[in-house]
C-alpha cells in the first residue's frame, strides 16, 4: 500500500481524495443508503452501543447536532454548526464520535481536534482511539479499523514531543492542536483539512488578552487551514458572557459568521432552586424539565449539590450574567442597571436634532446628552493592553429634575481599545486628552471637575500644560484621585446597586415577546449605565423564558466596564480565606468608577447653593443661546447674568469665582450698569420668584 508523506515526513494512508471518490462511487452505486446508515440514531447505538445506549436517549438537540452531520453536503461548504451544550449534556461525546462518522459515511476524512492546550487536544485523540477500539465500526467499515496516535517530535528540541496524530487502516486521520502550542504540518501531503472540531478550548479564569489571542488563533491560524469546504463543528458551553464562543455567537468575535447553532441548551428548563439546612447539612432541592434523559432530574439535583450554585449556574445552566464568587457587587444585574440612550431619553427629553461635527476629516452625526446637571469625569491612567486608560463620565441630575437621587454613567473612553484589536495601537496622554475633548464637544456637555489615578501627576503636565498649545483644544486641569476613597467608593456603588423590587424601572419596559411585554419592568436601583442603542436593549429569550440584555461591542456599549463589574472580586488563598482587597487584574474601569462614585455620591439629590447657581445660570445662558435674533440672544444673555449676578451677591458675598468664561469677571460697577439696562420688572427670569 502506497503512502504519502506530508510536510515534516509524517506519512498517512492512501490519498484522501481518491478514497473519497471511491466511497462515493459505491455509494451512488448503492440504491441509496443501506438501511443501518438511514437513521442517525440506529447507526450510532449500533456502533458505538458504550457511548449512545438507546435510540431513546437522544434528545432533540442531539437528533439537531446528527441531521446536520447526515446532510453535509460533500461538494459544497457547510455552515459552521455551534453546539451550545450544557456541560454533561454529551458535548465532547458528540464531537469525539463526529470524526469517524465523517469518516465512515465518506463525507470527511481528515480533520483537526482544537482545544485550549495541547494536553487536552492530546488526550481527545487518545479518548477517540479508544471509542474506535470500543465501537464495532470495524466490522462494518474496515478501513476505519486498527487506530493508532503517534506523538509528533518538535524539531527545536530533542526527545520532546509536539503534538498527537491518528489515523486508522485507512480512512480517517485527524490531529491534534492545541491553541497553547504552534503546530506546523497541518496538511497531508497537497490536501487540506476537510473538518474542524472545536471542543474544550476555553477556561473561566482567561482574561480578555487571553480570549483575543485564541480568538486571532483561529481567525489566522486554524481556521484558514482547512479546504474550501472545511466543515466547522464547535461544541463549547459560554462559560461567561465574553469567552470565545459568546463572541462568535454575538458576532464581536467576526469568525464563523452565518453560523447554525443548537442552543444555548441548558441541563434543565423552568429550573426552580429551593434549600433546606445550614452549613454542612445545607442541601439543594431542584425543579424543573431535564433537557436530557441521560441526565434527569435527580442526576442533576446531585451535580447542583456537588459542585455548587455558582458553578451549576454558569456550567450547566448558561447563566453567564452571574457574580463571580467573592463578587464585589453581587448585585450587578445588567437588566436593572443597564439602559439605552433612547430609555434614557424617553425620560430626560426628547434628543436635541443631531450636531453635525468635523472630526478627523469625518462628519459625524451625534446626539446631545442633557444640558442640566452636573458632569464629571474620572480617570484610571494607562497606556497598554494590560494596564489601558480608562475613563468614565458620569452624571447626577439637577435638583428638581427626575430621579435626582440616582447617578448615570453616559461615556465610557478606553485606550488601547476594548476589546483589544490585533492592530498596535499607539496610547499616548495628549492624544488621549483630544480624544476626551473631542467626545465632550460631541456631546455637548460641561464637564464640572476631573480627577485621575495616581498617574495623575502626568495627566496633568500633558493635559494642563501642552494640550491647549494644540488648535481647538483647551487646557485641562485632573485633580489626583485619593486612594483612600476606594472602600468608600465601594460601598458607595453597592448601595446605588440595590434595586427596590416594589417600584417600576424608570427606564425599562418589558420587551416584546415576554408575558408582560410594553409594562414597567418592576426594580428600581439608582446606578444606571447609559450605553449605545443596539448595545443594552432588554430582550426576551423564548429558548430559556428568560430576560436578556444584548452585549456591548465597544465603548459606546461600555464594553470595558461591562467586562469588569462581574468579574471584579475578592480572591481566596490556597486555604480558602477571601483577601481584604479585590483582585488587581483588570480593574482599570472599576478604579475609575469608587473614585467617580465615592466624590460624587454625597451631592445625589441636594445642592450647594453654590451648585444650584451655577445650573440657574447654565440654564438661563442656554435660554439665551436658543433665540435666533443676535441683538436679542445678547440682550436676553445679560439679564439672565445680571439677575444671576444680584441673587449671587445676596447669597455669598464676595464670591465671584464662575461665569466669567462667558463674560469676564464683573465688578460692582459693571452690575450697576446692567441694573440701569434692566430696570424694568418685565426682564426677571422666571426662577427669580420664590
Amino acid at each position: 500500500m502506497s503512502k504519502e508523506p506530508d510536510q515534516q515526513g509524517t506519512t498517512f494512508g492512501p490519498d484522501a481524495a481518491k478514497w473519497q471518490q471511491t466511497r462515493q462511487r459505491k455509494r451512488d452505486q448503492a440504491a441509496g443508503q443501506s438501511p443501518l446508515e438511514q437513521d442517525h440514531r440506529q447507526w450510532l447505538t449500533t456502533m458505538f452501543p458504550a457511548h449512545f445506549r438507546g435510540l431513546d436517549e437522544f434528545a432533540a438537540h442531539h437528533d439537531e447536532y446528527w441531521s446536520h452531520v447526515w446532510q453535509l453536503p460533500l461538494k459544497e461548504k457547510p455552515q459552521a454548526l455551534l453546539a451550545i451544550w450544557n456541560r454533561k449534556g454529551m458535548k465532547s461525546t458528540s464531537a469525539e464520535a463526529t470524526g469517524p462518522v465523517l469518516s465512515a459515511l465518506g463525507k470527511r476524512c481528515f480533520g483537526l481536534y482544537v482545544s485550549g492546550t495541547q494536553d487536552k487536544a492530546d488526550a481527545h485523540l487518545d479518548t477517540i482511539k479508544d471509542m474506535l477500539l470500543a465501537s464495532k465500526l470495524g466490522d462494518h467499515y474496515p478501513k476505519l479499523a486498527k487506530p493508532e496516535v503517534k506523538r509528533i517530535a518538535t524539531r527545536t528540541q530533542m526527545g520532546a514531543w509536539n503534538h498527537a496524530e491518528l489515523e486508522t487502516a485507512a480512512g480517517l486521520a485527524m490531529i491534534a492542536v492545541g491553541l497553547n502550542r504552534s503546530v506546523r504540518g497541518l496538511r497531508r501531503g497537497s490536501q487540506r483539512p476537510d473538518f474542524i472540531i472545536l471542543d474544550d478550548i476555553e477556561d473561566e479564569n482567561d482574561s480578555m488578552l487571553v480570549i483575543q489571542h485564541k480568538i486571532n488563533r483561529l481567525k489566522s491560524g486554524i481556521l484558514p487551514a482547512g479546504d474550501q469546504n472545511c466543515a466547522v463543528f464547535f461544541v463549547q458551553n459560554l462559560i461567561h458572557r465574553d469567552s470565545v464562543i459568546s463572541q462568535v455567537l454575538d458576532g464581536r468575535a467576526e469568525i464563523l459568521l452565518g453560523h447554525k447553532k443548537s442552543g444555548p441548551i441548558p441541563a434543565v428548563r423552568d429550573q426552580k432552586i429551593s434549600w433546606s439546612g445550614a452549613g454542612a447539612s445545607k442541601r439543594y432541592h431542584l425543579s424543573g424539565s431535564p433537557t436530557w434523559v441521560g441526565f434527569g432530574l435527580a442526576a442533576c439535583e446531585a451535580e447542583l449539590n456537588l459542585v455548587g450554585l455558582s458553578a451549576w449556574q454558569r456550567e450547566y445552566q448558561h447563566k453567564v450574567e452571574t457574580p463571580y464568587r467573592g463578587a464585589v457587587y453581587p448585585a450587578f444585574d445588567e437588566r436593572y442597571h443597564v439602559i439605552t440612550y433612547s430609555e434614557f431619553m424617553r425620560v430626560y427629553g426628547t434628543p436635541r436634532p443631531r450636531l453635525q461635527l468635523e472630526t478627523r476629516n469625518k462628519k459625524l452625526e451625534t446626539p446631545r446628552l442633557p444640558q442640566r446637571g452636573f458632569y464629571n469625569f474620572s480617570i484610571d491612567a494607562g497606556t497598554t493592553l494590560g494596564h489601558p486608560g480608562v475613563g468614565l463620565w458620569n452624571w447626577r441630575p439637577a435638583e428638581g429634575m427626575p430621579h435626582s437621587d440616582s447617578l448615570f454613567f453616559v461615556g465610557e473612553i478606553c485606550r488601547p481599545r476594548f476589546p483589544p484589536g490585533k492592530e498596535l495601537e499607539i496610547v499616548s496622554p495628549l492624544r488621549l486628552g483630544k480624544e476626551i475633548q473631542d467626545k465632550e464637544r460631541k456631546w455637548g456637555i460641561k464637564v464640572q471637575w476631573r480627577q485621575g489615578s495616581h498617574e495623575a501627576a502626568l495627566l496633568r503636565n500633558s493635559f494642563g500644560q501642552d494640550l491647549g498649545e494644540f488648535p481647538g483644544y483647551e487646557y485641562m486641569h485632573v485633580d489626583p484621585i485619593r486612594t483612600g476613597d476606594g472602600p468608600k467608593g465601594i460601598a458607595a456603588i453597592q448601595d446605588l446597586l440595590e434595586c427596590d423590587p416594589d417600584l417600576a424601572h424608570p427606564f425599562r419596559l418589558y420587551p416584546e415577546g415576554h408575558p408582560e411585554a410594553g409594562q414597567p419592568l418592576m426594580g428600581r436601583p439608582s446606578f444606571y449605565i447609559v450605553v449605545a442603542d443596539g448595545q443594552g436593549e432588554l430582550y426576551y429569550d423564548g429558548e430559556t423564558g428568560e430576560l436578556k440584555v444584548r452585549p456591548a461591542l465597544d465603548e459606546d456599549g461600555f464594553s470595558r466596564t461591562r467586562y469588569e463589574f462581574p468579574k471584579y472580586r475578592y480572591p481566596e488563598d490556597a486555604g480558602g480565606a477571601e483577601a481584604s482587597k479585590p483582585l488587581k487584574l483588570e480593574d482599570d474601569a472599576m478604579d475609575a468608577m469608587k473614585a467617580a462614585v465615592a466624590r460624587s455620591k454625597p451631592y445625589l439629590q441636594r445642592l450647594t447653593n453654590e451648585e444650584r447657581l451655577q445650573m440657574e445660570y447654565h440654564a438661563g445662558m442656554q435660554r439665551a443661546a436658543d433665540e435666533p435674533d443676535p441683538a436679542r440672544r445678547t440682550a436676553l444673555a445679560m439679564s439672565e447674568l445680571y439677575w444671576l449676578k444680584r441673587k449671587e451677591r445676596e447669597e455669598k458675598e464676595n464670591n465671584w469665582g464662575w461665569g466669567h468664561e462667558f463674560f469676564g469677571d464683573l465688578d460692582d460697577a459693571d452690575l450697576d450698569r446692567l441694573e440701569r439696562q434692566h430696570d424694568s420688572e418685565d426682564s426677571v427670569p422666571y426662577w427669580w420668584q420664590g
